[in-house]
């Protein structure tokens, strides 16, 4: 089978994207298909329903007359084949969100997010080769995206593997782009918005996030071209890793204050970067092969995510964007993050990684008080991890070496996900027993041993307590009201019996 997409933009003023899929069928013996549209996009892990956004969805056969199909499910249709060995497949989607995990269009750019935009065939198997037509509207000039070019057809596009394919994200419009050479292959970069950054300056600083990061796993580069989709926005930041690519969205305004560029920005560019290594490639179990159609559970995002924030923040340091005062500046912000959620005391990190698709991507008022972040406490393990390895070594061995060890020992033997068990087993290898640090930082919902572990590198920590200068709530203004949002568990608002919703009169 073989499916080619063609993408039309002439409702982009009204924020649609029109899709034909031409479908060959001539090695497919069964008779009938079900197609579906993912209803979540690996990286972000909350069921988003994609399907909701179609419409118009209508299947033709070969001289052009309608056949049977049936809708399944929420995110499935069944085709009637009979004989047919080409069958063509029309549907129109609503794209009106911009973010990094949702489809955008309007007249000026396009952003599709290939889980909100394709339907895939439900066996996994029965596709081995996807082609994409990207129709340029006038005024558009620019295509953006990992998918390979095909030889000799003008902005068509192709993968060869369907979880691939679905890694690929496309933006289509008329907006600057850069690139540059690392490591032997090219790197594009693509900013959409107006031109508020040094060129120079952030093309120069993407490169060193580039080469600091590749040394870790060698100066190897897993990939033949790599593309960074850039949206400035007038307030969020956020990103999504892909293997060959990434989607960031940065407020526009922050590009001209240095320490939001550094901290926020090229933190960002860090942290997605290196998840082509962690995450997309050595991958945990339960997400090492993907379910489009449900959720898919693993307890390991502390290290998916969690590894990654360490690292993105001690590879702008290494890099030289960061100094030393920086970059102490920054592990003091992070430990402050994790000792003003009350939550730390509630749930520990296996938890906090398995309910992802409840909580984290749910937030509530209470949210504080009942759970702690992978991302946050997880990057403390990776600190903790990473002292540990450097102690029992005499700073032979550090974290480096684990992934080192997981990229070139581990994932070149082994295309099923990664388990507790084996990280346990390859830390192991590098320095000694850590089943007690594993079951205390993984399972443990206790302090931290800041002072044991930081003195470790000739540090210590310095708690400086306002306990007594604060209520431990938040507010927000509400129609000139200063309204209560999240009250913190035994905090002296908590205490008080004050509960969100509340006003603030005095």
């Amino acid at each position: 089978m073989k499916i080619l997409y063609n993408l039309d933009f002439s409702q982009k003023d009204q924020k649609y994207v029109h899709l034909e899929l031409n479908i060959e069928l001539e090695k497919y013996d069964k008779k009938e298909l079900i197609l579906l549209m993912p209803v979540w996009s690996p990286g972000s892990y909350l069921i988003r329903e994609y399907s909701r956004h179609l419409d118009q969805f209508v299947v033709y056969n070969k001289l052009g007359d309608q056949i049977k199909y049936e809708k399944i499910s929420k995110n499935k249709w069944k085709i009637d084949l009979a004989e047919q060995k080409n069958i063509t497949i029309r549907y129109r989607l609503y794209c009106n969100e911009l973010t990094v995990r949702n489809n955008f269009v309007d007249d000026i750019h396009a952003l599709l997010v290939a889980p909100a935009t394709f339907l895939i065939p439900e066996n996994k198997d029965a596709c081995k080769y996807f082609e994409v037509q990207v129709n340029l509207p006038d005024g558009w000039n620019k295509i953006s995206t990992g998918l390979n070019k095909v030889e000799g057809k003008e902005n068509h596009f192709y993968c060869e593997d369907l979880d691939d394919f679905l890694d690929c994200p496309i933006e289509v419009g008329n907006y600057q782009t850069y690139s540059f050479e690392a490591l032997g292959k090219p790197h594009y970069v693509a900013m959409i918005g107006a031109k508020v950054y040094q060129e120079e300056k952030l093309i120069g600083d993407i490169k060193k996030v580039v080469e600091a990061t590749a040394k870790i796993f060698d100066s190897q580069a897993p990939y033949d071209h790599y593309t960074f989709i850039t949206h400035l926005t007038s307030a969020s930041t956020g990103g999504i890793e892909h293997k060959n690519s990434c989607v960031l969205h940065f407020n526009r305004w922050h590009f001209s204050d240095p320490v939001k560029y550094k901290k926020d920005w090229l933190s960002l560019v860090s942290h997605e970067y290196f998840h082509l290594w962690n995450v997309k490639r050595i991958k945990p179990l339960g997400i090492s092969n993907f379910d489009y159609s449900n959720e898919n559970y693993t307890s390991l995002l502390w290290f998916s995510e969690g590894f990654t924030s360490y690292f993105d923040d001690l590879i702008l340091k290494r890099a030289g964007i960061y100094n030393d005062t920086e970059y102490l500046d920054v592990l003091s912000n992070l430990i402050e993050r994790l000792l003003t959620v009350p939550g730390r005391f509630y749930q520990n990190l296996e938890e906090s990684s398995f309910d992802s698709w409840i909580k984290f991507y749910r937030k509530h008022e209470n949210s504080t008080n009942q759970g702690i972040s992978y991302y946050i406490k997880g990057s403390h393990f990776a600190l903790v991890l990473d002292l540990e390895i450097r102690k029992r070594t005499n700073h032979q061995k550090s974290l480096d070496d684990l992934m080192r060890l997981l990229w070139n020992d581990y994932l070149l033997d082994n295309s099923i996900g990664f388990t507790r068990e084996i990280l346990l087993n390859y830390a192991e290898k590098l320095a000694g027993n850590f089943s007690e640090i594993f079951n205390e930082f993984i399972e443990g919902k206790n302090e931290i041993d800041y002072d044991k572990y930081l003195a470790y590198a000739g540090l210590k920590l310095k708690i400086i307590d306002f306990n007594n200068l604060t209520l431990d709530i938040d507010f927000k203004e509400e129609n000139g009201l200063l309204i209560c949002t999240n009250i913190k568990d035994q905090g002296a608002g908590y205490n008080a019996g004050i509960m969100s919703g509340d006003e603030l009169i005095a």
